[in-house]
């Protein structure tokens, strides 16, 4: 089985990366390998790093996260679409198929919370498991 699993994390919001990465420190299966906020830092990064996934922010300042979408398709390598909890985003329904280099796209995660930052990383270590299942074999 591959473990740890490497993930890239693209936010632009410093505190939420942050909070993003302390909510997946201390799992044995995850590796964060980089955190960035911008589409143009996680080009960079997608090659130098080779992550296992990406999760991504819909809305980078100025830029979509979903133009980065067909960069991941053509490497081959998975992503999450990063909503916000209880508000926006949390209703979307993106459509892969309807999205230039949607086939990347395996879903929504929902962000973690301070608040309730013990409850989600069991729910976000699960969510992951579930995604990265097929690669581990």
């Amino acid at each position: 089985m591959k473990s740890p699993f490497s993930i890239l994390i693209v936010e632009d919001v410093e505190t939420m990366r942050k909070l993003i990465g302390l909510t997946l420190e201390g799992m044995p299966e995850f590796r964060v390998s980089g955190m960035v906020g911008s589409g143009f830092e996680a080009r960079l990064e997608l090659d130098r790093r080779r992550p296992d996934l990406v999760l991504l922010d819909i809305i980078l300042g100025a830029e979509s996260g979903l133009d980065l979408l067909p960069d991941l398709t053509e490497r081959g390598i998975p992503a999450l679409v990063l909503v916000a909890p209880g508000g926006h985003g949390g209703g979307w329904s993106l459509d892969p198929s309807r999205i230039r280099g949607g086939s990347a796209l395996k879903g929504q995660l929902m962000k973690p919370r301070l608040e309730t930052i013990e409850r989600d990383r069991e729910r976000i270590r699960q969510e992951l498991l579930t995604l990265l299942a097929p690669i581990a074999k």
